[in-house]
């Protein structure tokens, strides 16, 4: 198994690599349950793309005895769809509705769709808001897309569609020109703000002289919600089975 961990390529036994992404990813105050569902999905994204020929880069922290003993106890088992090892993402939490893979990178995997995460609302990600000066905003808009903004700061991210999770798939950013220029919630967030913002389930609103992103959920939002996972688990007594089979339908343990 070949990862890039914390900015260094490691090649080694998946026991002793797993432990430490799954404690970077999780840790110890997750349920057992949640930690062997992370570690499925996260050997199994691992192997799917070192079969392409990629070699992912990932977190690792030096694991706990909990963490360890999660992970010994599904070493074996990987996620398969229509026989071959499945892409198997995940994020921190959702906003409630997970994303398909054809809303956030287009082309789609049937067991990458939209689900329900019941419990990501009530959690710590709900509603955070994050203060961005109006002229830092000016600014990487404008560098990124070559345009010049019309004055008012409340246009810019005000004709916006959203999916059924809150997440925005498209602006319409307009230019003090009287033209409109298309983006989606994801480059605002990725390429323009740089990652500023928790996820691209956000509105926007101005206050003085600063913009207010107002988020829900963190991270992508495509495949196993580890906040979602750990909640399942505790609230609701689902084994890892039953969060695998959840977020990642019509894939099976082999």
């Amino acid at each position: 198994m070949r990862v890039s961990l914390s900015g260094q390529v490691v090649e080694g036994d998946a026991y002793t690599i797993l432990c430490q992404i799954v404690e970077a990813e999780m840790g110890g105050s997750f349920s057992t349950e949640a930690l062997k569902a992370q570690t499925v999905a996260v050997h199994s994204y691992i192997r799917y793309e070192n079969a392409a020929g990629r070699t992912p880069s990932l977190p690792s922290r030096t694991p706990t005895q909990k963490t360890k003993d999660a992970v010994s106890a599904v070493l074996n088992e990987l996620l398969y769809y229509n026989g071959s090892i499945a892409f198997t993402p995940y994020h921190a939490s959702s906003s409630g509705v997970t994303n398909s893979s054809a809303e956030i990178w287009g082309g789609g995997y049937p067991y990458l769709t939209n689900v329900t995460s019941a419990y990501d609302p009530s959690s710590s990600y709900k509603n955070v808001q994050t203060s961005i000066a109006i002229s830092t905003v000016r600014e990487k808009v404008e560098a990124y897309l070559n345009i010049t903004l019309p004055d008012d700061p409340a246009t810019w991210f005000a004709d916006y569609t959203a999916n059924s999770g809150g997440y925005v798939t498209q602006v319409m950013i307009p230019d003090s020109s009287g033209g409109t220029h298309r983006v989606t919630g994801r480059q605002v967030r990725e390429n323009i703000l740089g990652y500023a913002i928790r996820s691209h389930a956000f509105t926007v609103t101005v206050s003085g002289d600063n913009l207010i992103f107002t988020t829900n959920g963190y991270g992508h939002g495509v495949g196993m919600s580890q906040t979602g996972a750990n909640a399942y688990a505790v609230n609701d007594g689902w084994t890892y089975k039953q969060i695998l089979s959840h977020y990642y339908p019509g894939t099976y343990l082999g």
